[in-house]
């Protein structure tokens, strides 16, 4: 996003996000992330993920999901 100083991506496995796995924050204009976590495998998970500005966060974006297989 133009302007981003960094995002915000939470993972879950409710599409609620309650409890969360991980939420994790980057610095800068970045495209990609990898988890310093091992996520649970077998299990669908929810993600969405959101920038951070100097005048705030943005809302959230939709909601996606995705499996890990062992």
């Amino acid at each position: 996003m133009p302007g981003a100083a960094g995002y915000t991506i939470q993972v879950s496995r409710s599409n609620t996000f309650t409890p969360l796995v991980l939420t994790a924050t980057t610095v800068g204009a970045v495209s990609t992330y990898t988890p310093t976590i091992n996520l649970p495998a077998n299990v669908q998970l929810f993600w969405r993920v959101r920038a951070n500005s100097p005048n705030g966060p943005s809302l959230w974006s939709a909601i996606w999901s995705f499996t890990i297989l062992p």
